[in-house]
């Protein structure tokens, strides 16, 4: 049932920061979410900087107080932002984790005044495509290396 994987979000933390790296570097989900190649200096140079962006939003996706994803908009102007997201436990993958995520980054967006919402999706992760095409999100274009940009205005 849907309702046992109620996500709270949290905020991103040195947990976060560590389970990340894990997630990040596991060959699936690197391959998925199109992650370059990083190191632990880099990472850590990022994360230094991280709340004083304005132009990014992070946030942890927690089931029964467990970290099991990250999400976030990225990228943000005036008019628009850059929506991702990765469920690092797989145990969760299709168990409607994506859709409660994207769903509270859709009404985060909404919230700070953005126009559209658009993602970055590799062709062959079809599990994000059909997640984002279930919440109205159009084609838009397609980018070099296999990536399909998709785009939901408001």
């Amino acid at each position: 049932m849907a309702n046992d994987y109620q996500l709270i979000f949290g905020n991103f933390d040195e947990e976060a920061l560590a389970k990340s790296w894990d997630w990040l570097n596991d060959i699936e989900i690197k391959y998925f979410t199109n992650t370059s190649d990083f190191d632990r200096v880099s990472q850590r140079e990022w994360f230094e900087v991280l709340a004083a962006r304005d132009d990014y939003y992070i946030k942890t996706m927690l089931v029964h107080n467990t970290l099991v994803g990250v999400c976030g908009i990225k990228n943000i102007t005036d008019t628009e932002g850059e929506a991702w997201l990765y469920v690092g436990e797989k145990l969760l993958w299709g168990k409607s984790i994506g859709t409660q995520c994207l769903k509270y980054l859709i009404s985060y967006a909404r919230q700070i005044d953005l126009k559209s919402l658009y993602a970055l999706i590799l062709k062959d992760n079809t599990r994000s495509l059909n997640l984002f095409k279930k919440f109205d999100f159009i084609f838009e274009s397609e980018l070099e290396n296999d990536i399909v940009k998709v785009r939901l205005g408001f």
